[in-house]
């Protein structure tokens, strides 16, 4: 039987992701840019130093089946941080935790 703990949106067991940038053809300007949030990720003590305000986030937008989920779990892989995947149909409420009545 699996336990879910109150708030919990996504399954505990984080699973390595094995995809890097070296993975994917092509997009190279994109590439440079992308990796300029990877350091963020792997870095955030350094840019907190400047000043700078980490984003909490990305928006990757574009039609169905463009690559935008491959090159999330390449950004996650790079900078070795958890991948959680959710479609939107998956939420129930506005906020985490809320259980449907």
């Amino acid at each position: 039987m699996v336990q879910v703990k109150v708030g919990q949106v996504y399954d505990d067991e984080v699973k390595p992701i094995n995809v890097k940038f070296d993975d994917i053809a092509g997009l190279d300007e994109e590439r440079e840019q992308l990796m300029e949030i990877v350091d963020f990720l792997k870095n955030p003590n350094k840019y907190e130093k400047m000043g700078a305000k980490i984003p909490k986030g990305i928006l990757l937008y574009g039609n169905p089946g463009t690559g935008k989920t491959l090159i999330a779990k390449a950004i996650a892989g790079e900078a070795d941080v958890p991948f959680i995947s959710m479609s939107g149909s998956e939420f129930i409420e506005m906020f985490a935790g809320l259980r449907s009545t």
